[in-house]
Formats: structure tokens, sequence, C-alpha cells
């Protein structure tokens, strides 16, 4: 889920929206600038927060598996010719958890299952302590351990960038730019005083919150009908509740129950006990078998003619733009040798695309995937190499999805990113 990341960061910091709302409190109207003085403040002052948190969790079933295969899709990921057709049965309508958090400025975190509904959650344990995370899940008796800046290492180059530029209060301002945002009035959450606001997100919110070009397609389709609602408290400017409703996805509820700031936490906290004859599972050496592997292009097409099929290149880009990385997919259970896919990533000042070719099979047809999204016009056939593709391009969103399967060879190809209709299918049309 690492390509996700920039994006749940920033959903999870749409609980500081507060800074940029004014609101009334005993008759005495608050500005913006007062809040954001606040909690800005409040950031810069909490060295340590402990509590209880509840979540709760609503799922649309089918709207979720509608969701999915057409973010895969658009990655040209291997999705709809799955055995496993039906793995959304497996989820339970619903579910919740209560966990218990201990974190310390700058970087140490520790987060307990008290209950769960969930089987085998409660007392599973993450820890985090500045440099290793270590997950213990009792329903197996195993102890996961990963080392998150070797993980940043391995990244994408673009998430990468993203990752390490990240900065809290620049990422609030993309938020606010990307969002409209109704102050809802003030409501009590565990006993407290807090402003309920209601947070929708603009139509081209992916692109304002800089999510990467490569990751555009499927960030609009998870948040152009999202719909968030935050509680603050009035006193400690701190989020108290939110909820994350998505018609394809169901609901979220996240309360916090009880929290403490400033209060001393003993270092132990932060090291996880390895329970007795619990076995170890080092997620790092997992990571370097399975994961996708930076190469460069002569090693991929090298690479393709070994595993059976040529790898296409564009003689046609747009607005000068280059190719900035070289990535390698491995084939199930990391094989050494084979590779499932490989990405070609483009960028020009203006225009970012990616092109993902590959021998992975899609049986009912790519296009199907996008027959669920309810952008009416967004999906539409284009003829292209002698076959017939599959154009998603919603309005608005400035970006494009072309997938089709090559005639001759059966390849599956995409091109996806920060253009046209018509620029992909040119592209497209000059791959040799």
């Amino acid at each position: 889920m690492i390509k996700y990341t920039k994006l749940w960061t920033s959903l999870a910091l749409l609980g500081l929206l507060a800074l940029v709302i004014s609101g009334c409190s005993a008759g005495q109207q608050v500005t913006a600038a007062d809040i954001i003085a606040k909690m800005r403040e409040t950031m810069k002052t909490t060295q340590t927060a402990q509590g209880t948190t509840d979540i709760a969790v609503t799922i649309n079933k089918e709207g979720l598996k509608t969701l999915a295969d057409t973010l895969m899709a658009g990655n040209g990921s291997n999705t709809g010719g799955s055995s496993d057709k039906d793995w959304t049965s497996r989820l339970p309508d619903s579910a919740s958890v209560t966990i218990n958090t201990w974190r310390q400025s700058p970087d140490k975190m520790r987060v307990e299952v008290d209950n769960s509904t969930l089987p085998g959650a409660k007392g599973a344990v993450l820890v985090y302590d500045g440099q290793k995370a270590y997950a213990y899940d009792p329903a197996h008796n195993t102890v996961y351990s990963a080392t998150p800046s070797e993980m940043l290492d391995k990244a994408p180059a673009e998430l990468k960038a993203v990752l390490q530029g990240l900065d809290a209060q620049q990422t609030l301002d993309n938020i606010i730019a990307a969002s409209d945002v109704k102050l809802a009035g003030t409501e009590k959450v565990a006993g407290l005083d807090a402003y309920r606001l209601d947070i929708t997100p603009k139509p081209e919110a992916a692109d304002k919150l800089q999510i990467p070009q490569m990751f555009q397609m499927q960030a609009g389709l998870l948040i152009k009908d999202l719909r968030v609602s935050l509680w603050v408290d009035k006193d400690r400017w701190i989020p108290l509740k939110v909820t994350l409703e998505h018609p394809n996805i169901g609901k979220v509820a996240v309360t916090t129950s009880k929290i403490d700031l400033n209060k001393p936490i003993d270092s132990s906290k932060f090291v996880l006990q390895v329970p007795g004859g619990a076995k170890t599972v080092d997620l790092d050496t997992l990571r370097d078998k399975m994961g996708p592997k930076s190469t460069t292009l002569p090693e991929a097409k090298a690479q393709a003619s070994r595993d059976g099929w040529q790898l296409l290149e564009p003689q046609y880009v747009p607005s000068g733009a280059t190719l900035i990385e070289v990535l390698q997919q491995p084939t199930a259970g990391g094989q050494a040798g084979n590779v499932s896919g490989v990405v070609l990533n483009y960028s020009s000042p203006s225009v970012d695309f990616s092109i993902t070719e590959g021998k992975s099979k899609y049986e009912k047809g790519l296009g199907d995937a996008f027959s669920g999204i309810k952008d009416n016009g967004a999906t539409k056939q284009v003829p292209l190499r002698g076959v017939t593709a599959t154009a998603f391009s919603p309005a608005g969103a400035n970006w494009t999805a072309l997938i089709w399967q090559e005639k001759n060879n059966g390849i599956w190809v995409a091109i996806h990113g920060k253009l046209s209709v018509d620029e992909a299918v040119k592209i497209a049309e000059s791959l040799k």
C-alpha cells in the first residue's frame, strides 16, 4: 500500500482543517487567524499524547469490489482475471475496534488493540521506536518487523520525493485548497464541546493535494465521492471525532473517548516484548524479494525478451517529457529472473504519465471495470493499433487512463496520467 501513502496521510490530516474555520464560542466570534494560531501552538507544544479511540466501520461490499476492480485496472493490474472473484464476501458487513495509543514527539508510537469484533485482533500491538516498527499478531503468535526508512529507499522515485518532502503545514494548505468546508454548528463529543465541520473535496482535489501523477487516477476515484465530517475540541483545538463516507466503500467513524496531552510516558511503552515461542518475520527481507525493482530501459527490454514478450517504447511523448524511472514488477511469489510487468514513468513541467506493460490477463476485459463509475461520458471505446481500447477520463479531473490488449501478442498495455485522451492515443499509436 505504499503508493497510497500520501493520499491517506492527506485524508488523516483533514482532522486539522479547523485551522482555517471560524466559529462562535460563548458568544464571541473566533476568527480563522485565531484558530490557526491556537492549533499550531498546540501542535508545537504537544510532546506526548495518550488515549483511547473507538473505530467503527460499515462496508459496502459490492461497491468496494467495483471500486477495487477500477483502481487496479487503471494501474494495469490483474484483478478481474483472478480466481478469487468473490473476495468481498469474506469481509464482515461491519466491524469495530477500540485501541489505546501512546505517542511521543518526535517519532515514537505504540498502539494496542483493547477490543474488537474482528476475530484474533484483540491483543495485537504495533510499536515504532523511532527506527524500526514491530507488530505482534496474537492470532498466529507472530512478530513482524520492518524498517520504514529502508522501505522509503525502495519506493518509486516520485513517491519517495513526495514522502521525503512531506511537510504537515504545507499539506494542510493543500487540503484547504482542495476542499469546500462548512461550519455545521457545535455538538458534544465524549462530553466535550466541539465544532462540527462538513468537508467536501473539490473536483480537482487530487491535483491540489499534489498526489503523484502516476496515482492520480486512483486518488481521483477515491476522493471524488468522499464526504468527511470533523469535530474539533473548542478548548484544546484537537480533533475528537471524524467520519468518512464513500458510496462505494462505506463509512468509517473514529471517536476519541479519552486523550491526555503532555503527560509522561514510560520508555518501556516503545519496546515490544516478544512473547515466548513467537515466530518472527523480517518484512525488509520479503520486500527485497517481492517488491518492484528499479532498473534501466535496456535491462527491462532484455528481461521482457527472455520472458517471451517485447517491451514497447513510445516514439512520441508530449511537451518534452522524458523517461525518469523504469520499474520491474516480479511475478507472484517473487521468483527471480521473471517479471509480470514493466512501468515506464515519464515527466515534464506540464505532463506526467506512466506506461504499464505486462503479460497478465484480464478475462472479462479491462473496460468492464469502469462500468460501475457514475461519471457520465467518462468512459468510451477508442480504436487504436488494430484493436479497441477503453479510455477513462472524468470531466474536469485532468487525467486519463487508456487500456488495451495488443492484437498480435496479447500483452496488456495501460497509459495513465496527466493527459488528454487524444494525447494518450497519440502516445499509444507511437509504441514500437
